[in-house]
């Protein structure tokens, strides 16, 4: 059995002393304000919230968690993005939004982010009229898009991640 939430949980930071990571997948969550994130401050570095019902992003989410690293926000319903909203994560490195109605796009690199950002900035600015969520999903084109971003998405991570492994090795070999 899956563990579905409506909202985001609360009071993480009671049970866990230090939370820096979270991934909920298939969690039926439809918002996210700046409540459900201030509480976990300056400890949060990885948030990843895939396949989930979330429609808004607004301009003060992340005020309180300046050291996220990691977004992942795919196989959502995003379709607001507040002005401002990722002015704050100078650290932010990695940002996938896709594929998403307002726009469908990733990032691994600071500079990808930077541009992500502006364009999230520019095609996700304006408050669309709701649409029912069959408008976005439950069409077999749509699964066929989402398994092919997927498998875009894993194998280019796969490849970043043999880089940095490269780059490390390179450091190490340096140091030596």
């Amino acid at each position: 059995d899956r563990i579905t939430f409506n909202n985001f949980p609360r009071n993480l930071k009671s049970v866990f002393k230090r939370v820096d990571y979270i991934h909920i997948r298939f969690g039926n969550i439809s918002s996210l304000t700046k409540s459900d994130l201030e509480p976990l401050g300056s400890n949060l570095r990885i948030l990843r919230l895939r396949n989930n019902y979330i429609e808004a992003i607004e301009s003060d989410l992340f005020e309180a968690n300046p050291n996220l690293q990691e977004i992942v926000l795919d196989v959502n319903r995003i379709e607001f993005v507040g002005k401002g909203a990722f002015d704050k994560l100078q650290k932010l490195t990695y940002l996938n939004f896709s594929p998403n109605p307002c726009y469908s796009d990733f990032a691994y690199n600071r500079a990808g982010v930077i541009a992500l950002i502006k364009k999230l900035e520019s095609d996700c600015t304006d408050r669309p009229q709701s649409l029912p969520p069959s408008a976005f999903y439950n069409q077999e084109k749509d699964v066929e898009e989402l398994i092919a971003e997927f498998v875009k998405c894993k194998v280019e991570s796969l490849l970043q991640d043999l880089k940095i492994k490269e780059l490390e090795k390179k450091i190490e070999d340096f140091k030596l």
